[in-house]
């Protein structure tokens, strides 16, 4: 899965040389293992479909341990079906299958202002908590 992942990235988005040296590093690659392969609140990879084509992925953590917390660390549309309705449809699915597996709330951190419009348009709310890159955490109660 962790090829799959990685190809996705490659394919979908313009990376700086930076980016893509880190992308490709054994140290990412470590973490990345590390986490989706322990057997405690595992690092979780889906991919998002439209007509058996990949339209996009995300990355998910639920911290079962602590009453229900996940995070989304990336969350990414591919460029060609934005603006379409499918961002929201594929995040409507995550967010189920998010609260299946146990979710009571989801954080995330936007990268950028349009993702932190897109979020707040699907109910994430500012919380009082800054990056240090200025950026805002969001959150969002499930059920």
């Amino acid at each position: 899965m962790f090829h799959d992942y990685i190809n996705y990235i490659f394919q979908t988005s313009p990376l700086s040389k930076e980016t893509f040296e880190y992308f490709l590093s054994k140290e990412y690659k470590d973490s990345v293992l590390e986490l989706s392969e322990r057997d405690f609140n595992p690092l979780k990879i889906i991919f998002f479909k439209e007509k058996d084509k990949i339209i996009g992925f995300a990355t998910y953590i639920i911290y079962i341990d602590e009453s229900g917390k996940s995070i989304i660390l990336e969350y990414c549309i591919n460029k060609e079906f934005r603006n379409k309705g499918l961002g929201k449809i594929a995040y409507s699915k995550l967010k189920e299958k998010m609260i299946k597996e146990g979710a009571k709330t989801i954080e995330l951190t936007p990268t950028n202002k349009r993702s932190e419009l897109f979020w707040k348009y699907n109910g994430f709310s500012n919380t009082r908590i800054f990056l240090q890159d200025g950026r805002t955490l969001l959150i969002k109660k499930l059920r």
